[in-house]
């Protein structure tokens, strides 16, 4: 009986169901075979191809790459040549080539890759052609700065998010004109005062100049009360004429006035109650400096102005000269912005738009048969991360959401620690947290390696850094145009990025943690406000990406007044203020900010198991905070505390060891490189289970450590070549000898 032959080799390709296999019929002409069939004359230099796997830091994967071009002749090159000129660059080929078990007497794949018709030569007796990574590693690499667009209006799986907004402030200015003029009104003298500006944002005051046609200095332009903090300070002469009968005072006020029928209220707020008396044919100047809080009902309007009055009688303004010296009015409110509907789209289904989009073929068919998995998104975060784009802020109808795959996945693994790596075996794409990409336990495909030599080691640095940054980009809150409103409160934003130092001196790299998506309140806020009735309008953050954290819950209901459309929504998540339970500290209006799990230092607690493997060697040491892009009047940053404990401060310099708990690193940062001739099937060993730790035994010490990178040749497994990290659960000073 005849041995079976070693390996078997195919050219085939995949139409999206079935597999199909490049082949010659018996006149030499090419043809596409449902069956299985063999290639009869194998490429030369196959058994010479290198093959190796590298962990690709950004998405925290295994990727493959193949160096060696083959020369494919006869029936290979026919069909190359039939391909190459057919298709051009596109063509799609895989080589695949199974081995003989001979403890199972069953072929099982070796190894699989791409021909890159981009490199192919045609030569007389041969085609050359070089083989890659393909499948959908090649197209993640290909794609993942392609921009995809995504409907959010009118999308079926659109989601409606009730912005209520964040309190913001905002201070008013009136400048008294020095005058004694009077202005015709018996019984009262109106001191004009002039609007100068307005810092921060104003929602709910309409401002005026009391010049003698508008006798009031503002008035409530919303349907709801508006608690005012007004501050005057005055200096004001006044005579009062001999011909007055008795002694008098002067009565400065905001008087309260009905805009309905222009007519005061009776509602009257003294600013001076110096209560000095003044006799007739004499004068006085009256200095001082008032504060106070009034609630200003809808419909009314508040008028400064001067009276002389004896007891409850008021003397005509002919009675009396008011002389203006200096006179100032501020006025400061709290308020926010009316409530919005805003359609976004959930952070998983953004996730499985991506990986269909990326998946397509040159026809745009997504591959159907791709599972698409994150239980980071739909259950360690329950489906509560809300995407959207500037345009759905701003309510535009037919908004839509521009995004690829490297923004969406640096978003995740800035603020939620993510990896990104694609399952070829089981044709799975997930996204998971970094500690799936380091997982401890045993690869089960191989022994203990006991025969290595060219053994080195030393220090991991690839990812080490000097100078970090972490946030969502720097922004300006306080510029406005025309009409705008700037937006203040944002000076103690801790959303805005922060810089920090690492406590390397040895080496000379910074690093990006900033996310290219925005989820800073205060600039959705400023989106809102300023761009809301702005509908045809262009504005450059329309194609900015906004996240949201906003409660899963969507079963409270609102019918849109416009459409009569009735819609489920969702509201922000926020953790209710509660002193000794659940605080937030400096920062303005603790109780509407949101977004909390997305600060500078939560993102960088979430990448915590990571940056403490990189710098395990300096536990003692510090991550020192530097500077922020945003600073509160006070220059303290933003803390919370759980338990009346503080768990995250947004200034505070965080201590290696803190950055997890002990044992819960990943590896130290060492890497160990070797060489085996140990008959190591890395094809099986990397693809089955790639994040899995593998043991290496080096003078008598068997060490567990995770692959970094490997490269054998498939068809000769004499010498493999492997660089690890070691991981966290060795003994390393097994190592000093």
């Amino acid at each position: 009986m005849a041995q079976p032959k070693t390996y078997k080799i195919y050219l085939r390709f995949f139409d999206g169901t079935d597999w199909y296999y490049h082949t010659l019929d018996s006149n030499g002409a090419y043809f596409a075979n449902i069956s299985q069939t063999e290639l009869p004359h194998a490429p030369e230099g196959w058994k010479e191809l290198t093959a190796s796997w590298e962990r690709g830091y950004a998405y925290q994967g295994m990727f493959t790459a193949f160096v060696t071009p083959l020369k494919f002749v006869l029936e290979g090159a026919t069909i190359l040549r039939h391909l190459m000129f057919t298709y051009g660059i596109e063509a799609e080929c895989e080589i695949w080539v199974e081995k003989y078990n001979t403890q199972t007497f069953l072929y099982e794949t070796f190894f699989k890759a791409d021909l890159d018709f981009s490199t192919a030569v045609s030569e007389d007796d041969h085609v050359s052609c070089a083989v890659r990574e393909g499948g959908m590693d090649a197209k993640i690499k290909a794609k993942e700065d392609t921009l995809f667009e995504y409907d959010i209006d009118g999308n079926p799986d659109v989601h409606y998010i009730k912005h209520d907004g964040i309190e913001l402030q905002a201070k008013l200015f009136w400048h008294g004109i020095p005058t004694t003029t009077y202005k015709g009104i018996a019984n009262t003298d109106y001191p004009y005062l002039s609007y100068i500006d307005t810092e921060g944002t104003n929602l709910t005051l309409q401002m005026y100049d009391q010049n003698g046609t508008d006798f009031f200095i503002f008035k409530n332009k919303t349907a709801n009360p508006q608690l005012v903090k007004l501050n005057a300070p005055y200096n004001i002469n006044m005579y009062a004429d001999p011909g007055i009968g008795g002694a008098s005072t002067l009565r400065l006020q905001y008087r309260e006035v009905n805009l309905a029928t222009n007519a005061f209220t009776g509602v009257d707020y003294e600013i001076d109650t110096s209560g000095f008396s003044l006799s007739a044919g004499s004068s006085h100047t009256y200095i001082g400096d008032d504060t106070q809080t009034i609630t200003l009902p809808a419909g009314r309007g508040i008028s400064v102005t001067i009276r002389l009055m004896s007891g409850a009688s008021t003397y005509s303004n002919s009675f009396f000269i008011a002389t203006v010296i200096g006179l100032g009015v501020s006025a400061y409110i709290i308020n926010r912005y009316e409530e919005t509907y805003v359609p976004c789209l959930k952070a998983m289904d953004v996730f499985k738009y991506l990986a269909k989009s990326i998946s397509e073929d040159k026809l745009g068919v997504s591959d159907s048969s791709m599972t698409i998995v994150s239980t980071l998104l739909e259950t360690t975060y329950n489906n509560e991360i809300f995407i959207m784009s500037g345009d759905s802020l701003r309510g535009l109808v037919g908004s839509k959401l521009k995004t690829c795959l490297t923004d969406f996945f640096k978003f995740c693994k800035v603020t939620l620690g993510a990896s990104l790596y694609y399952d070829k075996l089981n044709n799975e794409i997930s996204l998971e947290h970094t500690d799936r990409a380091y997982d401890s336990t045993p690869n089960p495909s191989v022994s203990t390696i006991t025969k290595v030599s060219k053994f080195k080691s030393y220090p991991f640095i690839q990812e080490a850094f000097v100078n970090f940054k972490v946030g969502c980009g720097n922004f300006n809150y306080d510029k406005k145009t025309g009409n705008e409103n700037e937006i203040t409160n944002g000076k103690d934003d801790p959303f805005n990025t922060s810089n920090w130092l690492s406590p390397l001196i040895k080496i000379k790299k910074d690093v990006d943690y900033v996310s290219p998506y925005r989820y800073d309140p205060h600039g959705i806020e400023e989106i809102r406000i300023n761009l809301a009735e702005k509908k045809l309008a262009d504005a450059s953050s329309d194609n900015d990406v906004f996240v949201i954290h906003a409660e899963n819950d969507n079963s409270n209901t609102y019918t849109i007044p416009e459409t009569n459309v009735t819609i489920n929504y969702h509201e922000i998540f926020r953790t209710p203020i509660s002193v000794g339970t659940w605080e937030i500290l400096y920062i303005f209006s603790p109780e509407s900010i949101y977004n909390i799990m997305f600060t500078p230092t939560r993102s960088i607690d979430n990448n915590g198991k990571w940056f403490r493997s990189n710098f395990k060697m300096n536990d003692s040491n510090y991550l020192r905070f530097q500077v922020s892009s945003k600073n509160n009047a006070n220059s303290v940053k933003m803390q919370t505390k759980t338990g009346g404990v503080v768990d995250f401060d947004e200034g505070a310099d965080i201590q290696i060891s803190s950055l997890c708990d002990d044992g819960d690193e990943y590896f130290y940062p060492y890497v160990f490189e070797f060489e085996t001739i140990e008959p190591v099937n890395i094809y099986n060993l990397i693809e089955a289970h790639p994040f899995k730790t593998i043991p290496v035994q080096y003078n008598g010490v068997v060490y567990t450590v995770f692959i970094d990178s490997a490269s054998s040749k498939p068809a000769d497994r004499a010498t493999s070549s492997f660089k690890c990290l070691v991981a966290i659960d060795n003994d390393i000073t097994d190592l000093i000898r």
